[in-house]
């Protein structure tokens, strides 16, 4: 079928016929659908808007008429003409004929029929075709030009016309048996008298059939709507029909003509010897051009006899013209797509189906660097031979299934190899553009694309998602989906496998005196020695920061992997030159096995971190094996540190152990011991639960907690006394030192809602705060000290002991190590070491704290040697809140007796 016409030119000529035809549209059961307003004078109802009506509403006479002509136009498929019918208009009578043809739509019922409604003039005749051509058969002619231009309609008329001939040619057979008949009744008339009237009788029998066949056969080719012309021998002219006048100049007259006298409009010298052919037996079909431009598709069949010679000619033409308007709109179209595509750079391939020919454009040879006049065999097989192999099946079903109409186009990428041998990834798309009468392809049309850049753009995205962009090594997305696919490969081979989890020792040092470049040039160092202490076949990754995995397929024995985490351990341990500078580092390495410790990845990793956290533990630069032990601490902290989201809402509590002034020997301040009373693990001392909060991210809530509760128990002891109670708190490094865990309570602005001295407050820290010191650790401690809270470096003497600390941070209070303390009798360096403590601490204005005082002579010999302050189990153990304030207040009526008892005793002497 020909393509369909554009809705710009079509819709007005729609239209114009909508408006200037009489016609109507009836359903199959006789209803009247649709009116066309030329076509209301020939109905006699009123309310003719009101659909349907049954089609006795038709004021035409006679009906019968009328209805024999709708069974001729369903039973045949074709036009059916009415003879005349009668319009009355009071006395005048119009005569109007009508024209029937059935409609085959999906759209419309079954013997849906159109009727054309057409007055005739004086001397017109019911039942022929009209030469005018305003008359409705040009009209209907019209209505299915576009059927008439299709080629399966073609390839249907043909057909037709080739039945028409031989549905003549019967009739002639049956008229030259009719003749003879005749010949042999009138002998046997002339013989016999006497059986004439049954001769008459026999011979008007077959008048009558010959007449009809006449008929039939005149009806048959003017329903057609062809141009037909026959001839005989002598190519003279025996009839032609209406459409037929449109090119030749014919008359009526001109029946037995020579047909080669006649004028016509077709660029066609060639008439005669083609007739010629035509009475040799020979087909003849030829594409001609009228003056006027337009096209016919003419044929030229042989008129055969009974004997089957050839007694005349019987000429077809068909008016093509919107056929090869399109044709020639569709190649037009098609060189400009073709040079669109070449601009763009896109190759263009065409495959005929039939002949298996191939054709490649100049551009589709330039993207695989060929010449113009290379690859032009024209076979398909000299392309397909150049895709890849891995590609190429996939390739050639895709294109052989687009040839069977499934689903009738295809695209795909693959890669294809160019002149140069290198292979490039392409995209060819394409689409069946041309099929035969059954549906199959004849044509295939398509392009290639160079895809070459938006692959490499591809890979490097995938590259960019799955490996580490600093080491080049795969990242944690990678390394997840490679250890699954060997939890899967050891599950199915029954193979083991081990994991090993890497952390870098003081890597954050070096980032900080460094500078972070030198840390990514660490890194890849780092990277490098991996890669080189393991086989091909192991996977190393970096998880981020400076954490590292490696997957060891096929391998569980412990000794070998000691001695592959031994050599990564001494690897690592060598100076490193960064940048001129020589820096150390080390690692901790936590391994685990498959299936020994888990059967899953998630577990694998988890054991294998745990592990790595175990080797960190005990002193680093070490590899540690996992082991069920491991594992119940680990659910234990777990436990514990999920435990402590709810131990600040009331677990929590604060002890309280005095701090002796040494001159006095009264309790002048109190430092606040941080207990958990845990629902069934009871008291849990801070060390076993800190580190934990401080992992969790609680410990800036704690420390809140701690604050508010420290300043509280401060502002009552003082009440107590009548005099400012000092308090001292400890206080986490991540407290002051991570911004993640600071404190989210304003302590000053707490403090000065409290009515609370800030003196009363004093902030324990260590040297391990002070050594890694940071701008927001000094910031934080100034901002204290200036608002008058004072600090207590704890536990000097146990850490690095730095003079500076002393002056840079003003710190207000020394305490000295319970270590140098209980030294014992004998150690009189550990004594040595206290005075010499509290000799420097005086001298840099600072009062000192004994801790752990637990004997009688270490408080002698600390207040001999001016110690200002001491606490520890000689005077109390920690005491909560409402025990410390009874020791405090018994403490105070004690002294009171004590100064009132000697002024008493006085009075009574």
């Amino acid at each position: 079928m020909g393509p369909p016409m554009t809705a710009a030119p079509e819709e007005p000529y729609r239209k114009a016929m909508a408006e200037n035809l009489a016609f109507a549209l009836l359903n199959g059961s006789d209803e009247v659908q649709f009116v066309s307003p030329r076509a209301l004078p020939y109905f006699n109802r009123r309310d003719i808007a009101t659909r349907p009506f049954a089609l006795a509403s038709v004021a035409l006479a006679p009906q019968a008429e009328l209805l024999a002509t709708l069974i001729r136009a369903r039973r045949t498929g074709l036009i059916a003409h009415s003879q005349a019918l009668q319009l009355r208009r009071g006395d005048i009578a119009d005569e109007i004929r009508v024209s029937a043809q059935a409609i085959s739509d999906a759209d419309l019922d079954p013997g849906a029929v159109i009727l054309i409604f057409e007055p005739l003039e004086a001397g017109d005749v019911g039942g022929c075709v009209a030469a005018d051509p305003l008359s409705s058969q040009s009209i209907i002619s019209d209505l299915y030009a576009e059927l008439m231009l299709s080629r399966d309609e073609f390839h249907r008329l043909t057909i037709e016309h080739e039945e028409t001939v031989s549905n003549m040619a019967t009739l002639n057979e049956e008229l030259y048996s009719i003749n003879e008949e005749l010949r042999s009744a009138s002998t046997e008339l002339e013989a016999n008298r006497d059986t004439l009237e049954a001769g008459n009788a026999a011979l008007t029998e077959m008048v009558n059939r010959v007449t009809k066949s006449n008929n039939d056969l005149e009806n048959f080719v003017g329903a057609t709507e062809l141009a037909l012309i026959f001839v005989d021998a002598n190519l003279r002219i025996s009839r032609y029909t209406s459409p037929a006048t449109t090119v030749f100049k014919l008359l009526p007259k001109d029946v037995g003509r020579p047909l080669l006298d006649i004028a016509h409009k077709l660029e066609y010298r060639s008439l005669g010897p083609d007739l010629e052919a035509a009475l040799q037996q020979h087909k003849v079909d030829r594409e001609v051009r009228s003056n006027s431009g337009k096209w016919y598709s003419l044929r030229i069949v042989p008129y055969l006899s009974p004997d089957n010679q050839a007694t005349g000619a019987v000429i077809t033409l068909i008016d093509i013209s919107m056929r090869k308007e399109a044709e020639e709109n569709l190649r037009t179209g098609e060189q400009r797509w073709r040079m669109a595509l070449e601009a763009a750079g896109d190759g263009i391939w065409d495959w005929n189906v039939v002949s298996n020919k191939s054709l490649l454009s100049p551009a589709w040879r330039r993207i695989l660097g060929y010449d113009s006049d290379e690859l032009s065999s024209g076979t398909p097989g000299e392309w397909e031979a150049l895709i890849h192999p891995e590609d190429q099946p996939g390739v050639l079903e895709n294109i052989r299934a687009c040839a069977k109409g499934e689903p009738g186009w295809f695209s795909h990428e693959y890669r294809i190899r160019c002149k140069d041998g290198h292979w490039k990834w392409v995209l060819s798309r394409g689409a069946v553009v041309e099929r035969d009468h059954r549906g199959q392809a004849t044509r295939v049309i398509g392009t290639l694309s160079d895809i070459s850049q938006k692959k490499v753009a591809e890979h490097e995205i995938w590259y960019r998602a799955n490996y580490d962009h600093l080491t080049a090594l795969p990242n944690r997305s990678f390394f997840l989906d490679r250890l699954e696919y060997e939890v899967v490969q050891a599950r199915r081979a029954g193979t083991p496998f081990a994991l090993m989890f890497i952390d870098l020792d003081r890597f954050k040092e070096v980032n900080d005196l460094h500078g972070h470049s030198a840390g990514d040039l660490l890194l890849r160092i780092v990277a490098d020695e991996l890669r080189g202490s393991v086989r091909e076949s192991d996977t190393v990754a970096r998880l981020g920061g400076d954490e590292f995995t490696v997957i060891l397929p096929a391998l569980a024995n412990p000794l070998q992997l000691e001695l592959i985490a031994a050599q990564i351990l001494r690897k690592l341990s060598d100076p490193i030159q960064l940048a001129g500078n020589v820096v150390h580092i080390s690692a901790s390495i936590g391994v685990t096995c498959f299936p020994r410790d888990a059967d899953n990845s998630g577990d694998l990793v988890r054991n294998a971190d745990q592990a790595m956290y175990v080797a960190k533990n005990a002193g680093r630069n070490c590899c540690r094996f996992f082991s069920q032990d491991m594992q119940d601490k680990a659910i234990a902290r777990i436990s514990i540190t999920n435990d402590l989201h709810d131990a600040i809402d009331g677990q929590l509590k604060l002890y309280f152990q005095p701090i002796i002034d040494m001159v006095t020997g009264e309790i002048v301040k109190a430092e606040a011991l941080l207990r958990w009373s845990h629902p069934t693990r009871g008291l849990i001392q801070p060390d076993k639960f800190i580190h934990l909060a401080e992992e969790a991210g609680l410990i800036g809530r704690i420390g809140d907690w701690v604050f508010t509760q420290a300043a509280a128990a401060a502002l009552r002891l003082g009440n107590v006394l009548g005099m400012p109670f000092q308090v001292s708190i400890n206080k986490s490094p991540l407290e002051l030192s991570s911004p993640d865990s600071l404190p989210e309570l304003d302590w000053l602005a707490f403090l000065e809602r409290l009515g609370l001295d800030t003196s009363s407050i004093v902030i324990e820290i260590t040297e391990g705060l002070l050594l890694q010191a940071t701008p927001t650790v000094n910031e934080r401690i100034s901002l204290l000290r200036r608002a008058g809270i004072q600090f207590a470096l704890d536990d000097f003497g146990t850490g690095y002991s730095s003079m500076s600390y002393l002056t840079n941070y003003n710190v207000d209070f020394l305490k000295i190590d319970q270590s140098f303390v209980n030294c014992g009798r004998d150690n009189t360096a550990g004594k040595a070491i206290a005075e010499t403590m509290i000799i420097l601490a005086h001298k840099l204005g600072l009062k000192v704290v004994a801790e752990g005082v637990e004997l009688a002579e270490q408080h002698d010999w600390l207040r001999a040697a001016g110690c200002d302050f001491s606490q520890g189990f000689l005077y109390a153990y920690p005491l909560e809140l409402d025990a410390f304030e009874d020791l405090l207040r018994q403490r105070r009526l004690r002294t009171l007796a004590a100064v009132v008892q000697p002024k008493s005793i006085g009075r009574h002497a």
